[in-house]
């Protein structure tokens, strides 16, 4: 089945980006974390994507996602 919902940040500068063309993914954008999919994050330190128990394709008509991102923890995902 198709990704669901992505949700992600970057600490990459606006300004540092090509003005001519935007990235094909997120992935492409330096120091940019990513999670949703299927049930994956990408995580730019390691250039990889890691299973997560967040999977957003069980989302529901209603939902409220939020999105907390601490230097200790790390990008968190609530919902409901």
């Amino acid at each position: 089945s198709p990704d669901g919902l992505t949700l992600g940040v970057t600490a990459t500068d606006p300004d540092v980006l090509p003005q001519d063309s935007s990235p094909p993914t997120a992935e492409h954008i330096p120091e940019t974390w990513t999670v949703g999919y299927d049930g994956q994050m990408w995580d730019a330190a390691t250039g990889s994507l890691s299973q997560v128990e967040w999977d957003p394709r069980s989302l529901q008509p209603d939902d409220v996602i939020g999105v907390l991102v601490t230097l200790s923890e790390g990008e968190l995902i609530f919902c409901n």
